[in-house]
């Protein structure tokens, strides 16, 4: 099931559009695309939401923007990370990690999910149940 926009935090869709620009300019559709597939599918974006938010974090000098063509051919804007938006990133990225680590101790161990190494694995070795679709 994909997120609908409203289910993005506020001010979070600008911190993942900066990350993914700190690997390479893209264009939004770019952008979208990167989105989508680190998500798993969970962050699919209506053009409008994405658009605002490059044009937010343009106005803000946090990324630049030149025109160019897409693998297709096509004309398309492409959005650079700006020094100013590498800074903002950095402390947006440390300020999310303490809040995500409180919210995680605010709910306690019964909610942890199990990470990539620990997967099959809850509290004394028992296999957690799955979650339900």
């Amino acid at each position: 099931m994909a997120a609908t926009d409203r289910s993005i935090l506020p001010g979070t869709l600008e911190l993942l559009v900066l990350r993914v620009l700190r690997d390479e300019p893209s264009h939004g559709l770019g952008v979208a695309r990167a989105l989508r597939g680190r998500s798993g599918g969970v962050i699919d974006l209506k053009d409008g939401a994405l658009y605002q938010a490059l044009h937010r974090l343009e106005n803000d000098g946090l990324v630049s923007s030149d025109w160019g063509h897409a693998d297709s051919g096509k004309r398309a804007k492409f959005y650079t990370l700006a020094e100013r938006g590498r800074t903002r990133l950095d402390a947006e990225v440390r300020s999310w990690h303490r809040y995500a680590e409180a919210v995680a101790r605010v709910l306690g161990p019964e909610f942890a999910r199990p990470g990539p190494s620990q997967a099959g694995r809850h509290g004394s070795g028992d296999t957690a149940p799955e979650p339900a679709s």
